[in-house]
């Protein structure tokens, strides 16, 4: 058990980089801070910070490299960071496109610019179709899983309670999706299981912790 306190603002997401070296902090401060887990000097040692979002941070992921991160602030920007380089300024996006991510917690990257814009849920209760439009104000989490060689998948969480699954990288506004209404409220996170035929989401309001399962997505 290690006590940190380098920040007094909330913390808005944790990432472990893929080879288990570092852990990056986003707080509300604007911040994210990188710990190395261990070092000459002890474990979670700070060794960097990376300053430049207007607004805190909500989301980080990690490359598979583990030398670069990307991140979201509430403000809709994206940044990209290097460690190999000078991880405290912000790295031009374009540069980026091509690289391959450990994960996909942002909302906002290249291979999500096909969710946003108007959607389609069918209400539960009375089977009539409800449009809502999507913007990065209203989509609240998303996660990625590959499937198979041949097929990857994107969850998107949105503030009306609704979930919507896509095929990754979902690049197009025209791209196919399903959508699934449950919870009553926005929805705080999705999650795929290690199993790869599960999904996970917690409602931010309802309380609710929902098992989907994946067998007919296709």
């Amino acid at each position: 058990m290690v006590a940190i306190i380098d920040r007094r603002a909330t913390i808005y997401d944790l990432a472990y980089s893929p080879n288990g070296k570092y852990l990056a902090v986003a707080s509300h401060d604007n911040y994210i801070d990188i710990y190395e887990v261990e070092s000459d000097l002890g474990y979670y040692q700070r060794f960097m910070s990376c300053r430049g979002h207007s607004s805190y941070v909500t989301h980080i992921d990690w490359d598979i490299n583990s030398s670069m991160i990307r991140s979201n602030s509430a403000n809709n920007e994206l940044f990209y960071w290097s460690l190999i380089t000078d991880a405290s300024k912000s790295i031009d996006p374009t540069s980026y496109r091509k690289v391959d991510w450990h994960s996909s917690k942002c909302i906002l990257q290249w291979e999500t610019k096909g969710i946003f814009g108007s959607k389609i849920v069918k209400n539960t209760t009375t089977q009539e179709d409800i449009e809502h439009f999507l913007s990065p104000c209203t989509v609240y989490c998303c996660d990625r899983v590959k499937i198979n060689n041949d097929l990857q998948l994107l969850a998107v969480g949105d503030a009306f309670g609704n979930i919507y699954i896509y095929r990754f990288p979902a690049f197009s506004n025209d791209m196919k999706y399903q959508a699934f209404h449950a919870h009553g409220g926005p929805v705080a996170n999705v999650k795929f299981a290690v199993n790869l035929k599960t999904l996970i989401s917690v409602g931010a309001t309802d309380g609710l912790v929902i098992q989907w399962n994946l067998d007919n997505i296709e």
